[in-house]
């Protein structure tokens, strides 16, 4: 409308606004708040299953561990617990942290938790595999991020310091040669 080749322009700029806006601001905040919850994961679990192994029940230890330790993950686990104060049953209340959880390795651990409880098994053990499996993943991660590195260089030093070393070789003969 403003200038001559706008009707061309537009569309292209509302294609790509609305495919692009989505991806680029929604999918990085939900990334990064997954990030998060993982990060927070590993010791919510480990002192949830010290909760339990001191002789708490699964919902007085999830109520002790979501009020003493400050972190996403633990906000949410309160609000599953106000849930259930205020009429939800406890399956259903993990059913909508699931829901609320973006990340798949802590839904799995509330899957295997919902199963546990409601067949009668080991929740701690079941914990303590998540735990280890929690940890694993970790590691895994930090080694897939150190793999990385040398690549990262190498590019930096290919782009950066090579030219300047072939312009401090290569300066003084291009010197005496256009002098």
């Amino acid at each position: 409308y403003f200038f001559e080749w706008g009707y061309i322009f537009a569309p292209i700029i509302v294609f790509l606004y609305y495919f692009s806006l989505p991806k680029i601001v929604l999918d990085t905040k939900i990334e990064r708040r997954r990030k998060r919850l993982e990060n927070d994961a590993m010791y919510f679990f480990e002192v949830l299953a010290l909760s339990i192994e001191s002789g708490n029940n699964l919902y007085n230890a999830i109520l002790v561990t979501s009020k003493n330790i400050d972190s996403e993950l633990s906000y949410e686990f309160r609000k599953m617990m106000e849930e259930v104060s205020l009429g939800k049953s406890f399956m259903e209340a993990l059913d909508s942290l699931k829901s609320r959880i973006p990340s798949d390795i802590i839904n799995n651990i509330l899957l295997n938790i919902k199963e546990s409880s409601m067949f009668g098994n080991s929740i701690l053990g079941t914990l303590n595999n998540q735990i280890d499996y929690l940890r694993e993943t970790k590691l895994l991660e930090m080694r897939s991020y150190i793999s990385k590195i040398p690549l990262k260089i190498s590019v930096i030093s290919v782009v950066f310091f090579i030219p300047l070393l072939l312009l401090l070789i290569l300066g003084p003969v291009l010197i005496d040669y256009l002098g």
